[in-house]
């Protein structure tokens, strides 16, 4: 018989758990987070020896929980039904907030802990500090985990406004200030992208194996939908909101490749988007301020009000378009190129190369707009000089810096990419 001490006993696959090892006479010890629950957990599970109350999120809870537990006799096991693991070299594995002094006070040696909301056993050395994984659960096998997966990717998918679930981003871009526009272009869509990567190839690599078709289409559909719905825009704000999700259509390639190849790419097409989207924002939010309207024809005559301001917008929609020898160029030859290495293994892969071709050629129609109306647009009335700040002059100037440099020397950068991918131990 060995006595188990079981954290967030308040909840249904806690107290089953409790039951089972109380039916099996083991001294079971269940935890919740106050008075009540701890009598609820009780009361569901009379066979149990006591009930310990704390907050596992707070440090000095966890002091007084390992102390109050340490006088009654140490636990063979602790087990743990809700959170997230982490463990990494000599470090002491912590479930959540559940802190060392749980491993070191609570449990004999060896230790164990028991996660089981995934099935997951954990074993380790009488070194409380050295903890390895002994056997890992296959959870393609269970649908409603692959359910949970797939609603976090539905989630995802609307963070970087990826078909279907991309219906607001034009109406954000156009409605919501200048700034705040920039913001969800730039810092939303590649947080969404990286955690995206964290979850579909670090978190669950053998479910998002099974779903390389769906990548594909998904990827395919989101480039067609931007870039047709862009062509017949006006308003320049909107036209950069569809033109946001051709964008993530053009990322999700490297979502859909399944290879170090396609992850680096990733990484490496949001550096040079981070640029090439702050400086064409910038230059909206400064031109607006003098003329009424977004319309794309507010931009006419901008190379003689403001040559800097005109340079960087034409640079910008270059870059997007993917014309070299810009950042937005490379980037798309590294996703095309993850893409087509692919192709051998499924001819899908060579039908989603030519999407993305196609979409890149649209493209050009509507960024070049952008371009003929800020040289060659004889519609303007005004050409009075836009004057711009110091600061706003060096951030521009860092914008050209970066689409010239990434597009240009892009070794360094491809090599950074590599060594982050690396993190995701993904095997593809």
């Amino acid at each position: 018989m060995a006595r188990v001490f079981i954290t967030g006993s308040a909840d249904g696959l806690g107290q089953l758990a409790a039951q089972r090892l109380v039916e099996q006479h083991h001294a079971v010890v269940l935890h919740a987070r106050d008075e009540r629950r701890a009598g609820e957990a009780l009361s569901a599970v009379p066979g149990a020896e006591q009930a310990l109350v704390g907050d596992l999120s707070r440090m000095e809870e966890v002091k007084r929980l390992a102390a109050d537990a340490n006088a009654t006799g140490r636990f063979a096991a602790v087990i743990h039904n809700a959170g997230v693991y982490r463990a990494s070299g000599e470090d002491i594995l912590a479930v959540n907030l559940l802190a060392p002094y749980v491993l070191t006070c609570l449990m004999h040696e060896p230790q164990r802990l028991i996660y089981l909301g995934s099935g997951e056993h954990w074993h380790g050395d009488p070194a409380p500090s050295r903890i390895v994984m002994r056997k890992r659960i296959d959870y393609a096998d269970s649908k409603l985990f692959v359910l949970g997966v797939f609603m976090v990717l539905i989630g995802l998918g609307f963070k970087i406004a990826a078909f279907p679930f991309q219906i607001w981003a034009p109406d954000v871009y156009q409605g919501a200030p200048t700034p705040s526009t920039a913001f969800l272009a730039v810092g939303s869509k590649a947080a969404g992208f990286v955690l995206l990567l964290r979850v579909l190839f670090t978190a669950v690599p053998d479910i998002t194996a099974h779903w390389s078709k769906l990548l594909i289409f998904i990827s395919a559909v989101t480039i067609l939908y931007g870039n047709l719905c862009a062509l017949p825009q006006r308003n320049v704000k909107r036209l950069l909101g569809y033109s946001s999700v051709a964008q993530a259509g053009y990322l999700l390639l490297g979502i859909a490749a399944l290879s170090q190849a396609g992850q680096s790419a990733i990484l490496y097409y949001l550096s040079g988007y981070l640029f090439t989207v702050l400086g064409a924002f910038t230059v909206i939010c400064l031109v607006m301020r003098q003329v009424d309207g977004e319309d794309v024809s507010t931009l006419a005559g901008l190379h003689q009000r403001n040559p800097l301001l005109a340079a960087t917008m034409a640079l910008s929609m270059i870059s997007l378009a993917g014309i070299p020898p810009l950042a937005g160029f490379f980037g798309k030859f590294l996703l095309l190129k993850a893409i087509i290495d692919q192709g051998a293994v499924d001819s899908r892969y060579y039908l989603l190369a030519f999407t993305a071709l196609a979409g890149v050629g649209i493209s050009i129609v509507y960024y070049f707009g952008v371009v003929r109306a800020i040289y060659w647009s004889k519609d303007t009335n005004d050409l009075s000089p836009i004057q711009i700040s110091l600061p706003i002059r060096l951030s521009l100037y860092a914008c050209v810096i970066g689409m010239l440099y990434l597009g240009i020397f892009p070794g360094s950068a491809v090599r950074w990419t590599e060594i982050a991918v690396k993190s995701l131990h993904f095997k593809g």
